[in-house]
């Protein structure tokens, strides 16, 4: 998502652009520190933002639209049948 979009977003939803840090990503995603940056690196979740010379952080905007995708993608698998597990 280009920072144009980004901040379309923000405005669209009222809610303002913040970052979080990596414990707040990984308490609402669920998902562990490793997954967070492998899937980051493949290109399937955002990609951290550098806001110091030691310091990541994530668009909570960018985190919270692949909260969205993922439910719809994992509700439109369930309603077409889906995988067996």
């Amino acid at each position: 998502m280009e920072t144009r979009e980004i901040a379309n977003s923000a405005r669209m939803t009222g809610s303002p652009l913040q970052f979080l840090r990596l414990n707040d990503v990984k308490r609402l995603v669920g998902l562990g520190r490793s997954t967070i940056y492998a899937r980051a690196a493949a290109g399937t979740f955002p990609a951290p933002v550098q806001i110091g010379p030691r310091a990541v952080a994530w668009s909570r905007a960018e985190v919270e639209d692949w909260i969205h995708s993922t439910i719809a993608a994992s509700r439109a698998g369930s309603a077409a049948g889906g995988e067996e597990r």
